[in-house]
């Protein structure tokens, strides 16, 4: 029967983890945040918390960081921070300056822009019309082959049409 397995059939891989240990994911790029958590392709994280405790500046680190370090490509939908807010956001990420004070310089906002424009597609509802999960996935089935996403934020994930 297909996806019924014995214990037997997961001895080489239980061996292989015994000698080896688990296999860790890519670098979050906070060692101390790695000591704990790793990121690898196939795998959801939920991150919970109250209002206003970073959440998603994390998630936008986070996603900067496996930019930088892995040339990740990510799809954001992000209910609470259109593009034309996101998008200098992750720009002051990847340049350590903040691009809201005036401390980026034409040709870093140039290089920066360029650098989002290359890792990360927004999927965005300019018209107001509100998303459902399948029209999500929809738009990141598109973005896996249009733009070969590796990864993807729904934040927050409670702004989502019900049916």
């Amino acid at each position: 029967m297909s996806g019924l397995y014995g214990a037997d059939q997961f001895y080489d891989q239980i061996i292989h983890a015994y000698e080896n240990g688990m296999e860790g994911g890519l670098s979050t790029g906070y060692q101390e945040l790695d000591a704990l958590y790793t990121i690898g392709t196939g795998q959801i994280t939920i991150i919970t918390g109250i209002p206003g405790a970073g959440k998603s500046e994390l998630l936008d680190q986070l996603m900067v960081n496996l930019a930088s370090q892995h040339d990740w490509r990510f799809a954001v939908c992000s209910f609470e921070n259109e593009p034309r807010i996101h998008i200098p956001k992750l720009m002051s990420k990847k340049l350590r300056k903040n691009f809201w004070t005036q401390q980026v310089s034409r040709e870093e906002l140039d290089d920066a822009f360029g650098w989002v424009r290359q890792h990360f597609s927004f999927l965005y509802h300019a018209d107001g019309t509100l998303s459902s999960m399948d029209s999500i996935l929809e738009s990141l089935q598109v973005a896996v082959m249009r733009y070969g996403i590796r990864g993807w934020i729904i934040d927050p994930y409670n702004f989502i049409l019900r049916a």
